[in-house]
């Protein structure tokens, strides 16, 4: 009897010993699965990190290159408008001359002087001034001009249509519009569509759709193709809202940056 009540508790022991070992163990494993779990889960987070500081970096980037060329594009602007307002100031100076001129009590033969004396200035502010139409507006001047050398006019006349010619140029520099004109573009002539924002800028789209922008350089004027995906969408916004009638906005659009292709 004794014996068989030792037997049983050995077999109790035995079993709690086993119960114990069994809980100790499985401890174990479940912390280093829970650790396992937690070092996954940080690696996952860092690599969440680094992801988001490198597009920050990029945006950071993005944002410092945008800036750099908004620069751009404000110093090109405003060095053309300088170049209308210089051109601007010519035509007022002009008028002023041939208000002068008709006012005081002069000759037709005085008054014709004076208007041939200030013709080449005029005549500057066309070759000089953005490529929109240059030679026909040329063609236009030259041909009163040479009315007014052969004596076709009177002096009156003369002046008032010198006048006339004077108001319509002042009035390119102040409009936007899209017109269409004839350019070269790889050596060839083609009629294209341009729009015109005052006589600071002007760009074209030609009927196989190149876009591009007339740039003025140490040889005169050139016309150069915007190969920028985001600058062509920029020249096609302005295009459409020209052509529904919108002469006032916000729009922004590629300069003399952008790399001609």
């Amino acid at each position: 009897m004794m014996q068989s009540q030792n037997n049983l508790h050995r077999q109790v022991c035995r079993g709690v010993l086993a119960l114990a070992l069994s809980c100790v163990y499985g401890s174990g494993v479940a912390s280093a699965s829970d650790l396992n779990t937690k070092a996954e889960e940080i690696a996952s987070l860092r690599a969440e990190v680094a992801r988001l500081s490198e597009q920050v970096s990029t945006r950071e980037e993005a944002h410092r290159m945008r800036l750099r060329s908004l620069e751009t594009q404000r110093a090109d602007l405003e060095l053309q408008i300088r170049r209308v307002e210089a051109q601007q100031s010519a035509l007022a100076e002009a008028l002023s001359e041939l208000e002068e001129t008709t006012v005081a009590p002069v000759d037709d033969a005085a008054v014709t002087a004076e208007i041939l004396k200030i013709a080449p200035k005029l005549r500057t502010t066309i070759t000089d001034g953005l490529p929109f139409r240059t030679q026909e507006r040329l063609d236009d001047f030259d041909a009163l001009i040479a009315k007014i050398e052969a004596g076709e006019l009177q002096s009156g006349q003369a002046a008032a249509r010198v006048w006339a010619w004077v108001e319509d140029e002042r009035r390119l520099g102040r409009e936007n519009g899209v017109d269409r004109q004839t350019i070269t573009l790889k050596g060839q002539e083609v009629m294209v569509e341009v729009a015109r924002l005052g006589m600071v800028a002007l760009y074209y789209r030609s009927p196989t759709g190149e876009i591009g922008r007339a740039t003025r350089g140490a040889d005169g004027w050139t016309w150069n193709t915007i190969a920028d995906r985001n600058g062509r969408s920029q020249v096609n916004e302005l295009f459409n809202a020209l052509t529904r009638g919108v002469r006032t906005g916000w729009f922004e659009l590629p300069t003399a940056w952008m790399e001609p292709s």
